[in-house]
């Protein structure tokens, strides 16, 4: 619903940012397929069916990290699986995701290939550095830190930390939504920093 009837170009599910979501679909997924291609049980194509939920969802989301993240776990299991044991149903099922996945991957090979090409990258760039900006002056207002998982909350009005990215949007000829929920900087260093200070 979020990527084609609201039209979001990186989804984020109910978590605060598309990352999120990605790692959270890669975890899981990795767990649907390693269960689905065990030993047939009751619900084995099921889980199987949830992994390949799980891979839209991260291919919704194009978090670059996440993407390559799901690739790499997919690939480990499944040889892992084989090298376990390699039975027919084993082959069998991964040939068939195999085969949803290039399916998958040419539908939407030229978002992705844009995704890691796109202008957004500068941007996104420049937008963790003024994440990191503001950490560094929460750690300079709070040095004890503003609290554990109170980035989110205060990277967003009314507190003034996510002013400077909201500027950036303006001289940038960007519309400002107050609404939008900004995301959590990427840099552990500085989130622990601001969050729990320099105890």
């Amino acid at each position: 619903k979020m990527k084609y009837m609201d039209h979001i170009y990186q989804v984020p599910g109910t978590f605060e940012h598309q990352n999120a979501l990605a790692m959270f679909a890669s975890m899981i997924g990795m767990v649907f397929l390693a269960v689905g291609l065990g030993p047939k049980e009751k619900h084995s194509n099921f889980l199987l069916f949830a992994y390949v939920a799980c891979a839209a969802m991260v291919q919704a989301t194009l978090s670059r990290g996440g993407l390559v993240m799901f690739a790499a776990g997919t690939i480990g299991v499944v040889l892992v699986s084989l090298v376990d044991r390699p039975t027919k149903r084993r082959i069998g099922g991964t040939a068939v995701l195999a085969g949803i996945g290039l399916f998958g991957i040419f539908m939407t090979m030229n978002t992705i290939i844009g995704r890691f090409n796109d202008y957004g990258n500068d941007e996104s760039k420049r937008t963790r550095t003024m994440l990191n900006d503001a950490s560094r002056q929460m750690l300079h207002d709070y040095p004890l830190g503003i609290g554990w998982n109170n980035f989110a909350r205060v990277i967003n009005k009314p507190f003034p930390y996510g002013d400077k990215i909201d500027d950036w949007q303006r001289a940038n000829g960007n519309p400002v939504d107050p609404t939008y929920q900004k995301g959590v900087v990427e840099s552990l260093y500085w989130l622990i920093l601001a969050e729990t200070g320099y105890q």
